[in-house]
């Protein structure tokens, strides 16, 4: 036995309350090593006097499931009910020898026959069940799909812009003239498609296309329209039954806020003087105008920033001005304009402190309104249902990106995939936001070198699994595009110019996964030798992501899901180099 692999923690991605009475656990332990694992559990006021008339603990076994494994480590799981919501465990493990050891929050103890625990006090602790500590996350989330919109590059309806829409070299300081009234006008589009949710990268009044140095939280950009056209856009989608997240930058402001002049202009004086981060007075010490601040990107600067741009200075989530300021905003949307929810731009460098109220408030304003951050990385401490509903899965999305990228083998995707089911809670999965491309990062054709089939891959992966997919626009009809601004550049609204092969594989996909119900179940991994095989539901996601003809050796008849078709494998079992079927039983 290898007992320095074994691991667990209560309150963790090891150990989580599921709903009101019922709690998923999770052990690990060395690969091969286990035979079994059975949980040893009970409340811990629950004695009975014994035939001695000593109190004896009234001890429950159950046994574990072995769940997930990888190359290092196996995974047993259970899902215990309890009814009274309070329990005390520990793990009794078996090895192929058949030694066995208890394991509990203080190490490891011997087995003892008659099997008793004299001490319930080693033993990990669950002391009480809260339902309202739970993420409680809006229950239409996991059945949303979203489109990932840029506003100035969508559509443009009657504005004026000195660029011209069909260019393929594009700035980031270039204006298209993409507005609101555009996205009105495509919302027939959009549903037809699929989509149930819409993503918009802020809108808010600002300097730039891109709106992340936001000088007015309260008024819609004029290059995108009004306030009253946002209403309109709003009411409209939910008519549709499309939900509207807005983009909210509360990182970071733009340089031209008004807050901020008023602190590169008065100094310390400024009533404005705590709601920025600043390290040395004067805060600004270089020249600016109306349009241009005379420092570059990088120079050393007196006062924070998001990254390393002057344009983009730091809020202090202590200051009471800065709170008032952006809770009013979270609030203002949701209350005056129906907006469903929120995605928070740099969310990992936003204190917990703040994210709370940012959620406390959003609640309060509507209950049903969906919190999602943007982190890059794995972020279970932002999603323990106090903070953030979810997160742009970057988790996920770099390993299909790495699998894709052909940087990982079908063996390595099973070890990685592993690593991520293990790390997500499955009471928070469902609320992931998914996605393979976005305004952020390079276009899923750029990526795999315009191969369509990988790009068929890389679609049915991110739909095969649980969380909210998102699809950025241009993606379904093939746009290409390196990163930003490369992958900003204006929709094509030319059909001949569509790739309808992309375009009707993700409005399939989108039909399978609600006809399916992706969202509930766990993708599982059946197959990674020279064919990776996953499963959900009834459904077997069939992949051939090499340069070569494999064998799929099933022998029988198969319903090809996406053509609605039937194959017969025992006649033809060759998978081409990037094949790949969604399939399941005749």
């Amino acid at each position: 036995m290898e007992p320095q692999a074994i691991l667990h923690h209560p309150y963790s991605e090891y150990g989580y309350q599921i709903d009101e009475y019922k709690i998923h656990l999770l052990l690990r332990v060395a690969a091969g090593d286990i035979k079994e694992v059975v949980l040893i559990h009970g409340d811990p006021f629950f004695w009975n006097r014994n035939d001695d008339n000593n109190y004896e603990w009234q001890m429950n076994q159950t046994k574990m499931e072995l769940k997930y494994s990888d190359d290092l480590f196996d995974y047993f799981f259970v899902e215990l009910e309890i009814p009274s919501k309070r329990v005390r465990y520990g793990f009794l493990v078996t090895d192929y020898n058949n030694d066995q050891l208890i394991y509990h929050s203080k190490g490891f103890s011997n087995v003892t026959s008659p099997l008793k625990i004299e001490d319930v006090n080693v033993l990990f602790n669950i002391p009480y069940l809260h339902l309202e500590d739970m993420s409680n996350t809006p229950s239409w989330v996991k059945e949303t799909v979203w489109y990932q919109i840029f506003p100035d590059r969508f559509k443009n309806i009657d504005n004026y812009s000195k660029h011209d829409w069909n260019n393929e070299v594009v700035k980031n300081n270039e204006i298209y003239g993409g507005n609101i009234k555009g996205i009105i006008d495509k919302l027939d589009y959009i549903k037809d498609l699929g989509f149930n949710g819409i993503y918009l990268t802020p809108i808010f009044k600002a300097n730039t296309a891109h709106k992340y140095d936001t000088v007015d939280y309260y008024q819609i950009d004029p290059s995108f329209g009004t306030n009253d056209e946002f209403k309109l856009l709003v009411k409209k989608a939910h008519e549709l039954g499309i939900k509207i997240m807005l983009d909210g930058v509360f990182n970071h402001s733009g340089f031209y806020h008004p807050y901020f002049l008023d602190v590169a202009k008065n100094g310390k004086n400024s009533k404005y003087a705590d709601c920025f981060v600043i390290n040395k007075w004067p805060a600004v010490d270089f020249e600016y105008d109306d349009e241009k601040i005379y420092k570059k990107i990088g120079e050393p600067l007196n006062y924070e920033t998001f990254a390393t741009t002057p344009y983009m200075p730091k809020w202090n989530f202590k200051s009471k001005i800065t709170q008032e300021h952006l809770l009013g905003v979270v609030r203002f949307w949701i209350e005056e304009f129906g907006i469903d929810a929120w995605r928070l731009d740099v969310s990992n460098e936003i204190s917990f402190n703040f994210l709370r109220k940012i959620k406390e408030v959003a609640r309060q304003a509507d209950p049903n309104t969906y919190i999602l951050g943007e982190n890059w990385d794995p972020s279970l401490p932002w999603l323990q249902g106090d903070t953030l509903d979810g997160v742009m899965n970057y988790f996920l999305t770099t390993i299909i990106w790495n699998y894709v990228d052909l940087k990982i083998d079908n063996h390595e995707f099973r070890n990685r995939l592993v690593d991520y089911l293990v790390k997500t809670p499955k009471n928070i999965i469902s609320n992931q936001f998914n996605l393979i491309s976005s305004h952020d990062t390079e276009r899923v054709l750029y990526r795999v070198s315009g191969n369509i089939n990988r790009v068929k891959i890389a679609f049915a992966l991110m739909f095969f699994s649980q969380g909210t997919p998102c699809v950025y626009y241009g993606d379904e009809i093939g746009m290409d595009g390196k990163g930003d601004p490369d992958n900003r550049r204006p929709m094509i609204w030319d059909k001949s110019r569509w790739n309808l092969e992309i375009f009707s594989y993700i409005k399939r996909l989108i039909e399978i996964r609600k006809q399916y119900n992706i969202s509930d179940n766990e993708i599982k991994i059946l197959n990674c030798d020279d064919l990776l095989i996953l499963k959900s539901g009834k459904l077997l996601l069939v992949i051939n992501n090499s340069n070569e003809i494999k064998s799929y050796n099933i022998n029988r008849k198969m319903i090809d899901v996406i053509n609605n078709n039937l194959i017969d494998f025992s006649k033809n079992n060759e998978i081409k180099p990037f094949e790949s079927f969604i399939l399941k039983e005749e």
